[in-house]
């Protein structure tokens, strides 16, 4: 699926805002999820990482063109054929279990 043909459905947020998973609709109507991480605070302060200017440190806080999040990635495996069964899978990614709706 190319980026200008994602079609989400919900985002949802890890508790600590670091996570983020998408349900997106497939073109054949069935589900998909899409995940992204971000580094935590203190790894990007041990200065390993060259942190760009303006670089949102909570997907809360991050301003990414959609199309931008989904160029060069894949789904997760597995499709899903109703949103509340992709629902239980995004609670039972690691880091998502209280997870909140974007």
């Amino acid at each position: 699926m190319n980026a200008s043909s994602i079609n989400e459905v919900e985002v949802w947020l890890s508790a600590d805002e670091l996570g983020w998973a998408a349900i997106a609709r497939r073109n054949d109507g069935l589900l998909c999820i899409y995940v992204h991480w971000k580094l935590a605070p203190d790894v990007l302060a041990n200065g390993r990482f060259k942190i760009p200017p303006g670089y949102a440190t909570t997907w809360t806080d991050d301003t990414t063109p959609l199309a931008a999040l989904y160029e060069d990635i894949e789904p997760k495996a597995g499709i899903y054929g109703t949103v509340d069964d992709a629902r239980r899978e995004i609670q039972n990614l690691p880091g998502f279990a209280d997870a909140r709706l974007l």
